[in-house]
């Protein structure tokens, strides 16, 4: 499978999946670390936080069937070794999500830099792990957010 159809056939995917497109890429790169043998079930548990609803059965057969796919292209054209760490390092795992600086502008409106200076430190280093960061900057959009005027379209 060549690597421009794995994306022609992954692309659909995304768009009607209703899974946060940073998390795919960044989950994906610990997909591409487990043993070749791992399930589709063990594959996809890593993406369960990415989706904003749960996927149906067909949506999960269809991403394990891309999953499959993309893993047989690594390991035919020798690029399985390290892919993971590879793809962290070019798929950052921290992003300024507008609902993330909604907390930040507000508490800068206050006088409150605290937080601009937690998310300007985050944002130095967004490939990196931020184990003490990541339940409050690591995940998709809480469903408030993806309901507030002005937040959610770029959430």
């Amino acid at each position: 499978v060549a690597a421009k159809g794995l994306w022609e056939d992954l692309e659909p995917l995304l768009r009607g999946g209703n899974i946060d497109y940073t998390m795919f890429w960044r989950q994906l790169s610990h997909i591409a670390d487990l043993d070749i043998k791992a399930t589709n079930e063990e594959r996809l548990a890593l993406l369960k936080d990415a989706w904003y609803k749960e996927p149906t059965a067909s949506q999960r057969k269809q991403f394990g069937e891309w999953i499959d796919d993309w893993v047989a292209h690594l390991e035919a054209d020798s690029q399985r070794s390290n892919a993971g760490a590879r793809m962290r390092a070019v798929n950052p795992k921290y992003i300024a999500r507008e609902w993330i600086l909604v907390e930040c502008y507000e508490a800068a409106a206050k006088g409150d830099y605290s937080v601009l200076e937690t998310l300007y430190n985050l944002f130095l280093t967004p490939y990196d792990e931020h184990p003490q960061l990541e339940g409050k900057y690591y995940g998709r959009a809480p469903d408030a957010a993806t309901r507030a005027g002005g937040v959610a379209f770029m959430t």
